[in-house]
């Protein structure tokens, strides 16, 4: 679900104007730098949860309502991204 709405995400902001500083392009749009940031970004988290759930695994369950968490801010980007 997570790299889903992410992809979700990335394909409406692409060659949008981007507001995030950290994911915007020397143009100032979102592109194929920002595609990589946001792919570092979403793999580093589930690396993370893996290595949490790994050796701790009584968090699942708040694992995963972070997971959705973030999926759902991502999916709520896109759609406001598609407007």
């Amino acid at each position: 679900m997570l790299a889903a709405a992410s992809v979700l995400d990335a394909h409406s902001s692409w060659g949008r104007q981007e507001l995030n500083p950290l994911l915007r392009g020397s143009d100032d749009r979102f592109g194929a730098r920002s595609v990589g940031i946001k792919s570092a970004m979403v793999g580093g988290s589930v690396a993370a949860q893996w290595f949490i759930l790994r050796h701790h695994p009584k968090v699942e369950k708040p694992a995963a309502a972070v997971n959705c968490a973030i999926a759902a801010s991502a999916l709520a980007a896109a759609v406001h991204n598609s407007k």
